[in-house]
């Protein structure tokens, strides 16, 4: 299935509004987003390289453990909240998943920030146009 849309420009050479079609397949996969004239070697998206294949890769495998951390907290406050009125709501289980599960995944997280940080750093440092 295939959509047909028009991209409009304001184009002073050609005396006004030029259209050009564009072909989208379903689910937003580009067939042809050239443009004559211009230089489409990479199209509108470049294609990214493997280093930021791999940064975008733990950004968000970073980013699914915080929110994992997050609600592991979230847990703990309403399991110690429900063992002081006298309601089990899983504190016991939560504290026996804390050493195997909890511990390793705040971890995780705090050495992927700092990580992050001093990648970001040099990159800017050293690697910056």
């Amino acid at each position: 299935m295939k959509n047909f849309t028009n991209v409009c420009d304001l184009d002073p050479q050609a005396g006004g509004l030029s259209c050009e079609p564009i072909v989208v397949v379903c689910c937003c996969w580009p067939i042809d987003y050239g443009t004559p004239g211009r230089d489409n070697s990479h199209g509108p998206f470049p294609i990214p390289d493997m280093k930021e294949r791999l940064i975008d890769w733990l950004n968000t495998a970073l980013m699914i453990n915080l929110f994992f951390v997050l609600a592991s907290f979230v847990w703990f406050v309403a399991a110690l909240a429900g063992r002081a009125t006298q309601v089990n709501l899983g504190f016991d289980l939560w504290y026996s998943l804390w050493d195997p599960l909890f511990m390793p995944s705040i971890g995780i997280l705090m050495a992927g920030a700092i990580i992050s940080g001093i990648v970001s750093w040099v990159s800017r440092r050293f690697f910056a146009g």
